[in-house]
């Protein structure tokens, strides 16, 4: 006979396949809706810093995934989103976000997948999620590297479709 908390871990393991694949597809469409000219910088590649180590079980499971993209045209410029899960540390976030951003890097070996994830979280201000007001915040992270950005989030739960995805998401990106 199946326990009760043995049933729950397992639906939570296929909620999180099932939501995984969901994120999928939100990325798929993400790459069909961006302007011409801009292209996927990282291949397949979604996360990084993962662990398959016995001693770092909290890396077992992504923190978050990232989808960048470049356009040969404007060298040294980034566009792009990271879908943030949860935050372990104390800039917790309540719910999943998308966090969307352009950064101006001059010179491109300076980049790096998580300045997205940074350049939010590392923000010295409050940050304002709302599915009602944008709020776009200049770059502060990486000055050294990144000579200008900006950044604003939005609840996951919130892009629910195609047209959100393309008006909330991507429409502002391309307009960052």
């Amino acid at each position: 006979m199946v326990s009760d908390k043995g049933r729950k871990i397992s639906e939570v393991f296929e909620y999180m396949q099932q939501f995984f694949g969901e994120c999928q597809q939100l990325i798929y469409k993400l790459d069909s809706f961006v302007d011409d000219g801009w292209n996927n910088m990282n291949g397949s590649k979604i996360t990084m810093d993962m662990s398959y180590s016995l001693y770092k079980p909290n890396n077992w499971i992504p923190e978050a995934i990232f989808r960048y993209y470049e356009n040969k045209d404007r060298q040294g410029n980034v566009k792009g989103i990271t879908i943030c899960f949860w935050k372990r540390d104390e800039c917790g976030i309540e719910e999943p976000i998308i966090i969307v951003g352009s950064m101006d890097y001059g010179d491109m070996k300076n980049y790096h997948c998580w300045d997205l994830w940074n350049s939010w979280f590392k923000l010295e201000i409050e940050h304002v999620i709302s599915d009602e007001a944008f709020n776009v915040y200049d770059i502060q992270y990486g000055k050294d590297k990144i000579r200008s950005g900006k950044v604003f989030a939005y609840p996951l739960v919130k892009i629910n479709d195609n047209k959100a995805l393309k008006e909330l998401i991507v429409d502002r990106l391309m307009n960052l």
